[in-house]
């Protein structure tokens, strides 16, 4: 069996189907650099497909895996959290195991798969979270659910009753929260603001990745979670988007998609 396919079915045993094989050579290289550059080099990676994978990997983790300093004596410096360290330790730990289960049962994917399972998500969707739902208001047509993210902040999608039954969502259960980031709308703070949307976050611009025709801003949130927003290169311009500024994320519940694994 492969290396690749060994790793993977190990995430899934770990419940990571946030981390795929690509995603922990990273972490890998990230304990071993501290410096996300350094270590999307050593991959032949850009920076910022380095930095778009570990976006989705600390956004659909229970705990954030990898952090950034900003400010201080570690400023620039990326490393693992604790979380992250112990993910790869058990990753490590658990790979002798499969092996010597590799060697008992022969390459053989039915026996392995009695033990282990391979499974890696893999969306196109750009602002993908993690969170639990933690209220559900049913109207005639339409249900507000209401995922908390694991860094606190609040997501509330609107969905009909029948996707409501067919994901068997309840208040408590895990769940995915996908948003499209031509989705999300960028607004400069502004007093006496008013806006009918229940997902309105307030945020800092940490990166901007720029295109021909559009950028993408990238918003840190309450509790360190990302949002993404595309917009034009004159839309970045007249509101100022650059690293450092606040800005709010706007988007409607109805663009929300819900997903469960």
């Amino acid at each position: 069996m492969e290396a690749g396919i060994v790793a993977q079915t190990l995430l899934h045993e770990l419940g990571q189907s946030a981390v795929g094989v690509e995603e922990l050579g990273l972490l890998r290289l990230v304990r071993t650099h501290k410096n996300l550059k350094t270590a999307a080099q050593e991959l032949g990676w850009s920076y910022k497909k380095a930095w778009l994978v570990l976006e989705r990997v600390n956004n659909l983790s229970k705990e954030p895996m990898v952090v950034t300093y900003r400010g201080g004596t570690s400023k620039g410096q990326t490393v693992l959290t604790e979380a992250g360290e112990a993910l790869l330790a058990r990753v490590e730990g658990l790979s002798t195991l499969f092996y010597k289960m590799i060697q008992r049962y022969g390459n053989h994917p039915t026996q392995i798969g009695r033990h282990f399972q391979a499974f890696q998500m893999k969306i196109s969707t750009r602002n993908q979270f993690f969170g639990k739902v933690t209220a559900i208001a049913e109207g005639p047509v339409f249900c507000n659910v209401e995922l908390t993210l694991s860094g606190g902040a609040k997501v509330v999608a609107s969905i009909t009753h029948g996707a409501l039954e067919d994901l068997e969502l309840t208040v408590g259960k895990e769940a995915y929260a996908l948003i499209k980031a031509s989705q999300v709308i960028l607004a400069e703070p502004a007093e006496g603001l008013k806006i009918s949307t229940r997902n309105l976050f307030l945020g800092k611009v940490v990166e901007v990745f720029e295109g021909q025709v559009h950028d993408e801003i990238v918003l840190e949130i309450e509790g360190g979670n990302l949002i993404t927003a595309s917009i034009t290169k004159s839309s970045t311009q007249t509101i100022g988007a650059k690293p450092g500024a606040k800005m709010l994320a706007i988007f409607e519940a109805s663009s929300v998609i819900l997903m469960i694994l």
